[in-house]
């Protein structure tokens, strides 16, 4: 078998081992070029995980941290005055809302409960959409 690159043992070491062909694992303990690469690779992987997925901070870190920020300006903070709405003149407003809204419904219902003048603004719109009707027909028919 020709010797693999250095790409293709990455590749090996990187993959799930029974997903490998027979060939390239005997190929790798026999030949002496593929197993230094092999085995230089699996070093460098070791060192990256290791520098990585390191678990505890060296103990110097704290105090690097600490002396990098010690003279750094913290900035003051501005806290905006909320302007609170007067509670008596929220209470106004809601009493004023709802008796807008009462006289509406009051107005919708004492207009339907009387036929004859729920009759009279049914023909007055029935007057109204004759008449547009005809408009529309004459300009545009």
């Amino acid at each position: 078998m020709k010797c693999l690159s250095p790409f293709e043992i990455e590749q090996y070491i990187l993959s799930t081992p029974t997903s490998q062909p027979l060939e390239k694992v005997d190929h790798i303990a026999a030949c002496v070029h593929c197993n230094l690469i092999y085995h230089a690779l699996l070093e460098e992987q070791e060192e990256w995980s290791q520098a990585l997925f390191e678990e505890k901070l060296p103990d110097s870190f704290t105090a690097q941290v600490m002396a990098s920020i010690e003279f750094v300006e913290l900035e003051k903070v501005t806290v905006p005055d909320r302007k609170r709405k007067n509670p008596k003149i929220l209470k106004s407003l809601r009493i004023a809302m709802g008796a807008a809204l009462l006289l509406v419904v009051l107005s919708a219902v004492i207009l339907y409960s009387v036929p004859t003048l729920a009759e009279t603004l049914r023909s007055l719109f029935e007057k109204i959409m004759w008449t547009l009707a005809f408009y529309v027909h004459k300009n545009l028919g």
